[in-house]
């Protein structure tokens, strides 16, 4: 069996939905939800948050989600940028900002990548 597959099977013995995994995960998502808009936000926070070395960070995170820690962050960040697209009057700048992005246009592109289409197109749709 290759390292990878005894990892991913070491980190799910504990049964879905436990206590470890919920409290893990809690504090991974409270902790990217806090810093949303800290643009230097990333994993050297979060390692910090979770007081593990970046290896374990990204091996437990990758074996509870099947995404890298990094991905979690752009998934997580977003989310809420879609949220704030379809749910506000803010210009598509003060939503990068409030993401996490120092530039638009690679929020834009970030956001086109994600979701296949421009901030400016899921607005107009609503």
């Amino acid at each position: 069996m290759t390292n990878k597959k005894r990892l991913r099977q070491h980190f799910q013995q504990i049964p879905t939905g436990s206590n470890d995994q919920l409290d893990f995960m809690s504090i991974v998502q409270n902790c990217i939800q806090e810093n949303l808009d800290n643009d230097n936000f990333g994993l050297l926070q979060l390692q910090q948050a979770t007081q593990l070395s970046r290896v374990q960070l990204y091996r437990k995170i990758k074996a509870l989600t099947n995404q890298s820690p990094s991905d979690l962050i752009r998934l997580t960040r977003m989310k809420a940028a879609r949220k704030l697209v379809e749910n506000s009057d803010l210009s598509i700048n003060e939503i990068s900002v409030r993401v996490g992005f120092k530039d638009s246009s690679h929020f834009i592109k970030t956001y086109k990548k994600h979701f296949n289409e421009t901030p400016n197109t899921t607005r107009k749709v609503q």
